[in-house]
């Protein structure tokens, strides 16, 4: 298990505690403006499984870099920038520029949806990942891709739209069910992936 996937777990239970709050102001589950706690969950579990995501890659992607792999092109590095990095004869200042520079190039990216986790899997020379993802999943690649996607769909709509349907400007349902079939799902994503971090390739 990865330190990244042991910060990722920390985040996902102290997340519980959010739960825990609506079940506690909303017992009977009447008091719908309570449904706003697991709607901040369900945004702040996404965004621990982008954050996972981007940590990973960015440790995989220095040891790729300072193991001697070419990796500028599939981060679009400034040709500059990247020269600067390699010019560097100090290896603390070396590793200081390249960490900034790939912070900062990670940053322009959130690696949530399938297509993104599909290109930064990419990058970390992950291949054939949704089939390898669902193997382990006992699911079918699809159906792994399109319930990532809908967790990052309404992870969406909360976000940017207050989770408000436009058809009927109501707001959406959502339960603890839903939350806790999102946090299982993410959580098991997270193992899945950290697994193949470990094996690579393929």
């Amino acid at each position: 298990m990865s330190r990244e996937k042991d910060a990722f777990d920390g985040q996902i239970d102290s997340l519980r505690v959010l739960t825990g709050i609506y079940r506690e102001v909303n017992p009977l589950g009447k008091f719908e403006n309570a449904e706003h706690v697991l709607r901040s969950e369900w945004v702040l579990m996404v965004s621990a499984f982008d954050s996972y995501l981007h940590r990973i890659v960015h440790r995989k992607l220095t040891a790729m870099f300072f193991s001697g792999q070419f990796v500028r092109d599939s981060l679009n590095m400034k040709v500059n920038e990247f020269q600067n990095i390699l010019l560097e004869t100090d290896a603390e200042e070396q590793r200081a520029l390249f960490e900034t520079a790939l912070r900062k190039r990670l940053a322009e990216d959130s690696f949530q949806s399938p297509k993104s986790v599909e290109y930064v899997m990419g990058l970390i020379q992950v291949r054939n990942f949704w089939k390898r993802v669902s193997s382990q999943m006992d699911a079918v690649p699809d159906d792994v891709r399109k319930r990532l996607a809908l967790i990052v769909h309404r992870r969406n709509c909360i976000a940017h739209e207050s989770d408000i349907d436009p058809s009927t400007q109501d707001l959406r349902q959502i339960t603890v069910e839903d939350v806790e079939s999102c946090r299982d799902f993410l959580a098991k994503l997270v193992e899945c992936v950290d697994s193949l971090i470990e094996i690579g390739g393929e």
